[in-house]
């Protein structure tokens, strides 16, 4: 499969990878989703790698590019990359306001719960989609890429922890 097609990540997309770190994440895996389901956001275009170096423009017009990664699946998804690497101050003011458009859009929602549950899973569908990557590239250039795969699930580890 391409990219783009992985909607939730599963240990299948990472075979050949030591996916030790982040194994409870994995075996955990289908109830939390479950869980995220009962927040009651629907699925929606994701973008799948959005963060500020995807964004062109200006303060009057933004485009946002690279759209290789994009998928149908939860928006928290995006949220979550574009919050990625910011303090978390602002990290906090981003999803609050996201969270706020989505319950005035879909009342009953619950996007900070999702949010929470999704954090994890978050960068365990970074390393499906590096370990995709990684089996469609030549063989010359893995050398650069071959840490993507074990710090996305060290991450993902981290963050599931309690």
């Amino acid at each position: 499969p391409r990219p783009a097609q992985v909607r939730h990540p599963r240990r299948d997309q990472l075979a050949g990878h030591d996916v030790s770190a982040a194994a409870g994440l994995l075996d955990g895996l289908d109830r939390r989703l479950r869980q995220v389901a009962d927040c009651g956001l629907p699925d929606t275009l994701v973008h799948g790698d959005l963060h500020p170096g995807n964004v062109r423009g200006d303060a009057g017009h933004l485009t946002v590019i690279d759209w290789a990664d994009s998928f149908a699946g939860h928006p928290a998804f995006d949220i979550l990359r574009l919050t990625e690497d910011v303090d978390a101050d602002a990290a906090a003011r981003l999803v609050d306001a996201w969270a706020r458009r989505w319950r005035a859009d879909v009342p009953g929602s619950d996007p900070h719960r999702a949010v929470d549950l999704l954090r994890p899973v978050a960068p365990l569908r970074l390393a499906a989609v590096y370990a995709m990557f990684l089996a469609a590239i030549e063989p010359g250039e893995h050398l650069y890429h071959v840490h993507d795969v074990p710090a996305a699930l060290a991450r993902a580890a981290a963050v599931a922890r309690p």
